[in-house]
């Protein structure tokens, strides 16, 4: 809970630091320049005690975080402390956050344009800080500049909005002759940016979730992907109040003139004023459930599912459980519950599976398993994340209610340090439904690119201005969908040697020679070393298989799988013989003799 509290402080604070800065240089000078009032004097004066408060704040969250890393570190010295990157940023940003409100106390002292560069210099520097600590700076290059441009974004929307509503209204209102035109400036400039950053923070935030959310049931059975449910609902809710805004509310402000009425003047910028302070109670209420994801573990990336067989005894009887990974399916095995006749003397013997994490918290909603022969029963069970699970099965009979606990280890995938997120252009030319899906995309972007652009331009109507960025959006969402991938470097490449029974015959070579001891001569999983050491291990020609892209298995046949004591074979075979031996593999189950 304190740990929530702080991120939730530490990033309205870095928000509120840097937005003053951007919204007094990029928006209320141009807007107000040539008009003579105090306001500009008041407006400086606010901004610059918010910052003041907001710089305070995010100091003293650094330095609680600084104390709290170094006191989880048993030894602090000289050689640790250069190699602790986050720490030493953190460290500089100390020294950067007075720099920020002293450029800004002074704005208008300093000379020429030299206040704005190196408060832009500072501002970035920071955000850097703030994304290198994040969860996006341990999954590659790609994540972590999502993570900053998607922090800028954040800065120019919530930052601007959040000190519009807290312009001095009241003084606006009294002048509302004057400083309306300094508002009708200050909504078209800001909500321009606005529909800008908004595209950016959509796009960058799905990036993120793609690279954190690994499938449905991680969105719905983690709490993670729970907050980002919630986020989505706000930003949902948020986009509505701003079509109001961008196609009523701030189109009021194109009444006020010289020459109309100062009463009601008065009473549009009163409207307007509420318009803006709800919109930034909503941006904060989205801010807050991006904090709790900042202080929560992201799933990352799926379990890897194999066929396992349980044992236990449910009221003194043995009953054998066997989980069978879901063929097309990365997060679903199918479980197979043999009971015993006293346990099952008919139709009227139920079973449920009930599964929990408690290292996480999870706690998975109770399975029915179905009875499918007289002394068996299947039900299906995806899980969100690996771990150690506890399985609860429930038997309910003629004899009463007997209930058993066993765990369950479900692993990471395989060589989890090699996985990363890039852009991939195998994977778009991988099959003809990606290509189909990517060149949708750039047709949406572009035609809705221009239909936002004559919007702008008040060439068609209006609400395209709204309806454009969602249409971008889509557009961009279908391209990142195949082209954004969080896989091995050779998961979307196509397998080089054709599916030939020459070439089946070549990989069953490689086969024998170095995978038999271990997989069995005909891939069954009974070899002579996996016996002796391991018992039975998975059956190549399973329909789990199928789950996995030829380039998934090339890449586990060169570097090997260490956690399931699989040596890499990228000495012993060369580069064709990887991918003839992949092919050997799947012949075992779709029927492609190597004989």
């Amino acid at each position: 809970m304190f740990t929530s509290l702080l991120d939730i402080i530490n990033l309205l604070s870095l928000l509120l630091l840097l937005g003053g800065p951007f919204f007094y240089a990029l928006l209320w000078l141009p807007s107000s320049a040539g008009i003579e009032s105090d306001a500009g004097l008041k407006v400086h004066r606010r901004i610059s005690r918010v910052m003041l408060v907001a710089g305070g704040l995010y100091l003293c969250t650094l330095i609680i975080k600084l104390l709290f890393h170094y006191r989880t570190v048993e030894v602090v010295d000289l050689d640790y402390f250069p190699g602790d990157t986050v720490s030493v940023l953190r460290l500089l940003n100390l020294m950067l956050v007075p720099v920020v409100l002293y450029l800004f106390q002074n704005f208008s002292r300093l000379s020429g344009h030299s206040p704005r560069s190196w408060l832009a210099v500072c501002a970035i520097v920071i955000l850097m800080t703030q994304a290198a600590g994040s969860h996006s700076a341990s999954e590659g290059i790609l994540p972590y500049l999502s993570h900053l441009v998607h922090l800028l974004a954040v800065v120019i929307w919530a930052g601007g909005t959040g000190y519009f509503a807290m312009l001095p209204w009241q003084f606006v209102i009294d002048d509302s002759t004057v400083l309306g035109d300094v508002i009708r400036k200050l909504d078209q400039r800001l909500y321009s940016l606005i529909l800008l950053a908004f595209i950016v923070v959509v796009l960058t935030g799905t990036i993120l979730a793609m690279v954190h959310i690994n499938s449905n049931a991680a969105l719905h059975g983690t709490f993670y992907g729970k907050a980002l449910l919630f986020k989505m609902g706000l930003m949902m809710l948020l986009i509505l109040v701003l079509s109001v805004h961008l196609l009523r509310t701030g189109r009021m402000l194109n009444n006020i003139t010289d020459t109309v009425a100062q009463m009601h003047a008065q009473s549009v910028l009163i409207k307007y004023g509420r318009m803006i302070k709800l919109e930034a109670i909503l941006i904060t209420g989205v801010l807050v459930a991006a904090a709790a994801l900042l202080g929560s573990p992201p799933p990352d990336t799926p379990p890897f599912l194999n066929p396992q067989t349980l044992s236990l005894s449910v009221g003194n009887q043995p009953v054998r459980l066997e989980m069978q990974p879901v063929a097309g399916k990365l997060d679903s095995v199918r479980m197979e519950i043999f009971l015993p006749a006293p346990l099952a003397p008919g139709d009227a013997t139920q079973v449920y599976l009930h599964l929990s994490l408690p290292e996480a918290e999870l706690d998975l909603d109770q399975q029915e398993a179905l009875r499918v022969s007289a002394d068996s029963y299947q039900g299906d069970i995806t899980f969100p994340v690996p771990g150690l699970w506890q399985m609860e099965l429930t038997v309910m009979g003629a004899t009463g209610t007997i209930l058993a606990t066993t765990g369950l280890i479900i692993q990471e995938q395989p060589l989890a340090d090699d996985i990363s997120t890039y852009l991939s252009m195998h994977s778009i030319l991988y099959n003809p439904a990606n290509r189909i899906s990517f060149g949708i995309g750039v047709l949406l972007v572009v035609i809705y690119g221009w239909l936002v652009w004559q919007a702008r331009r008040e060439q068609v109507p209006a609400w395209l201005i709204l309806a454009g960025p969602a249409g971008i959006l889509f557009g961009l969402y279908l391209l990142l969908s195949v082209a954004l991938v969080t896989t091995y470097p050779t998961t979307y490449q196509t397998n080089p040697q054709p599916f030939t029974s020459a070439v089946v015959a070549q990989g069953q070579q490689a086969y024998l020679q170095t995978c038999a001891d271990c997989h069995g001569s005909s891939g069954k999983g009974d070899g002579p070393w996996a016996i002796s050491h391991r018992g039975r291990i998975p059956d190549l020609g399973s329909p789990h298989l199928d789950v996995h892209t030829d380039g998934e298995i090339y890449w586990w046949i060169t570097r090997g799988i260490p956690e399931l004591s699989m040596p890499g074979r990228d000495q012993e075979l060369n580069e064709d013989q990887r991918w003839q031996l992949v092919n050997f593999i799947r012949s075992l189950r779709h029927g492609v003799s190597g004989s």
